[in-house]
């Protein structure tokens, strides 16, 4: 079977990489890289609920958060950061008046609810799905409305949410095509789709590729691109500076600095350095990081 990139259809995709066992390919036409062949359905779900994925070892330190809980200050400050970069989009509410609820965004990916937390808290009516039972259930003792499995799972109805979000989130998707579409059916006309995700357009940004965690790869061009051809207008694209907590931190920088690779070099380096930022109170300190992150705001047509 000819391999064809996801967006553009074009029949020019070349070997990019291979990472491990997983192969990534990059489109001559518009720069997508994606993994192919993909994992299936049972290894995806596997990986996000081994348990690891929220709280990873130093075995897999390449993958997931090191510890997502003890980090929700940080991801919180996050989303107040994000939530001020759209809100000129965003339809007014009025959070003295009740009816303001009928305003309804899904947060898709929502995780643990950290975001839906705060677009509730600026009047929204919040949904949310996740392919973790961890992060939905911990949602849901939050009273947030949280759903497990795909957004086609949950059969929500035709044109119904005001605001769709995609929050680092994105990248993870196996059949992009098939989501978007989805997402696009049960968006409102005029209805606002923002998505955040990392840039191939910088050298940051590559240090993010590590199947299978993340299986396609956007930039600002091709994102823009694939979303214009599929019934959505950009607004606006914008580069963004995220915060961590400074243990992630220099996990992330130590992962793009040496591509993700596992070594006991940089094991060993990485315990040293994160055990006297304990000593002196800095775990979590939060750090402002460039690493390669952009966000992408677009209404459908």
């Amino acid at each position: 079977m000819e391999l064809r990139c996801p967006i553009c259809n074009s029949n020019q995709p070349s070997l990019f990489k291979r990472f491990g066992k997983w192969s990534l390919f990059k489109c001559q036409s518009d720069d997508f890289i994606f993994v192919y062949p993909l994992p299936s359905d049972k290894e995806i779900n596997d990986f996000y609920n081994s348990g690891e994925y929220f709280n990873a070892s130093a075995k897999n330190r390449k993958f997931g958060y090191k510890n997502y809980l003890k980090d929700k200050v940080i991801a919180e400050m996050n989303d107040k950061i994000y939530f001020f970069k759209i809100k000129k989009w965003l339809p007014p509410l009025n959070l003295s008046d009740e009816s303001s609820g009928d305003k309804k965004l899904l947060d898709v990916g929502a995780s643990h609810g950290f975001f839906m937390e705060c677009a509730r808290k600026h009047g929204f009516n919040v949904f949310g799905n996740d392919l973790s039972e961890e992060a939905v259930h911990y949602a849901k003792k939050q009273n947030l409305n949280a759903s497990l499995g795909s957004t086609k799972e949950q059969n929500y109805p035709s044109n119904y949410f005001d605001v769709i979000t995609i929050m680092g989130v994105i990248e993870h998707f196996k059949n992009i095509n098939d989501e978007i579409a989805e997402i696009k059916r049960i968006l409102k006309p005029q209805g606002l789709l923002i998505i955040q995700t990392l840039s191939t357009a910088n050298f940051v940004g590559h240090g993010a590729i590590k199947p299978p965690e993340h299986l396609i790869y956007f930039n600002e061009k091709n994102l823009s691109y694939f979303l214009s051809e599929r019934g959505f207008k950009v607004l606006e694209t914008k580069l963004l500076i995220t915060y961590y907590g400074l243990e992630d931190f220099i996990s992330r920088t130590l992962g793009r600095l040496f591509n993700n690779h596992n070594n006991k070099l940089i094991g060993a380096t990485e315990n040293i350095v994160i055990k006297l930022i304990s000593y002196f109170g800095l775990r979590n300190a939060p750090m402002p990081f460039f690493d390669g992150q952009f966000l992408a705001i677009a209404k459908k047509q």
